[in-house]
């Protein structure tokens, strides 16, 4: 059998190496709720592996020849090498070994999709696309990148619909996405990330422009210039934009906050309605229209039946996520990793003159190297920033002095930072910076995030008074 012929039809147990991440996490709801029999492994326990555990799955801790041995399918992601010892042993076995992008593609190719690609907003606007659908009626398929927040319980992020119709994160890291053909792509926008994966801005728009020319249509932002010059190298007559103002096929205009979220209106061919989001900045704007329209065009409902279903929307984990609250300081926790979801998080936790101190784990050795005067350039508008060493994810190296250029850079740029190799004194620098009114927010795509609870219990111990 090769890859071309993968049917899933045929699967009755699935074992996923490295099943903790978000991604296989996501196949891994979703085989569950198709009654397939899953069983996984992972390197450490996390949040991730105690929800499995909650469903019923289990999962190894740590990687043995063992593991798996009765599956009739391994999925391995692109960060799980060739020498895992499963891998490994899956492969003296005979046992089938696919990748996670191979499996998206099967479970999409079943029926319409929508894939939302895009260097940012893929995984908030991917679980509002399902929660809009889900609570207007339509139960559909979810293989997404985070875990969503609404008023009744957490969301995601894998999910098997009754409705043939898909919703998926298209990432493009290791060119995953090129495995989907969807119905409606959107793409978010366009900067230069993984340069691991794409040694050029060029590489990167090259594997966006295929991703795009083998999707049916296209909704693609219009206030990104790269986005549409790499649309427009497509069937542009398939390309619909949106983003905030009205020169667009879907415009966002009256944008104003409120102490709930931002009202917004959506006009679009003639129609025009409010729409009332739990979410802040303008970010989430234009995530929110970009899931209304992909909806909306997928479906060909009345746009106007989806606002209801944005109230009960908060937001996904570790997008902006407020911890709490102590003495007048809150504290939130937030997945900004690229220089340009950097400037979005701190213009909307600014909110105005707001004191922001950071807490910042750079994210893979590749990245910062390549964006380092421009991570300077965003991190030196907070009012400081405390910078912990990189976050390898699947590369290998030490960060110690690319850190500290990272750091003068942000001096250099008028910020003030300071590097804590032991995160418990970075935990107590934001604590002792902080006062009431002053917002503290751990970024990063690593395990940063862990700090945020602390950070809310050191708070509670030195009773900050607002």
């Amino acid at each position: 059998m090769t890859e071309d012929d993968l049917d899933l039809a045929k699967v009755s147990s699935v074992h996923l190496v490295g099943i903790g991440g978000i991604g296989m996490m996501a196949l891994a709801q979703y085989f569950h709720g198709k009654g397939v029999r899953v069983s996984g492994s992972d390197a450490h326990a996390s949040a991730n592996v105690h929800r499995l555990g909650q469903l019923g799955i289990p999962v190894s801790l740590g990687h043995s020849r063992e593991n798996g041995r009765q599956a009739d399918l391994i999925v391995i992601s692109s960060a799980v090498a060739a020498s895992n010892p499963e891998v490994e042993a899956a492969i003296e076995r005979g046992q089938r070994i696919v990748k996670r992008a191979r499996v998206l593609g099967a479970i999409a190719s079943t029926g319409p999709t929508i894939a939302i690609s895009g260097t940012h907003g893929k995984t908030t606007t991917t679980a509002l696309c399902a929660h809009l659908l889900q609570r207007t009626g339509t139960d559909v398929s979810l293989l997404g990148g985070g875990v969503a927040l609404t008023t009744e319980a957490t969301e995601g992020p894998g999910h098997a619909g009754s409705s043939p119709i898909t919703v998926v994160e298209a990432d493009e890291y290791d060119r995953t996405f090129l495995a989907l053909h969807p119905t409606i792509a959107v793409l978010t926008s366009l900067d230069y990330d993984h340069p691991d994966c794409y040694p050029t801005i060029g590489d990167l728009e090259d594997a966006f422009a295929v991703f795009l020319s083998q999707s049916e249509r296209i909704l693609v932002a219009g206030e990104s210039a790269r986005a549409t010059e790499v649309a427009a190298r497509t069937s542009w007559s398939a390309c619909r934009t949106y983003g905030i103002g009205s020169r667009w096929h879907w415009s966002a205009t009256d944008m104003k906050s409120t102490a709930t979220g931002t009202t917004f209106t959506v006009a679009t061919q003639g129609q025009a309605f409010p729409v009332h989001t739990r979410l802040s900045g303008a970010h989430n704007v234009r995530n929110s229209l970009a899931a209304i329209a992909a909806v909306s065009e997928l479906t060909g409902q009345d746009p106007s039946a989806f606002r209801e279903a944005f109230t009960s929307f908060l937001g996904v984990e570790r997008r902006l996520q407020l911890w709490g609250q102590v003495g007048g300081v809150k504290v939130f926790d937030d997945y900004a990793h690229h220089p340009a979801e950097i400037d979005a998080a701190l213009a909307s936790l600014k909110d105005g003159k707001r004191e922001v101190i950071v807490i910042f784990q750079p994210h893979t050795f590749s990245r910062t190297h390549s964006l380092l005067d421009d991570f300077a350039r965003a991190l030196s508008k907070a009012d400081a920033v405390a910078l912990l060493d990189v976050y390898g994810a699947r590369e290998v190296g030490t960060g110690d002095a690319i850190v500290q250029e990272l750091s003068n850079r942000i001096e250099h740029s008028g910020g003030r930072s300071e590097l804590f190799p032991q995160r418990v004194d970075a935990v107590h620098f934001s604590v002792e910076t902080a006062r009431p009114g002053s917002v503290i927010v751990t970024m990063g795509a690593g395990d940063v995030g862990e700090l945020a609870p602390k950070i809310v219990s050191r708070l509670q111990e030195v009773r900050v008074v607002g």
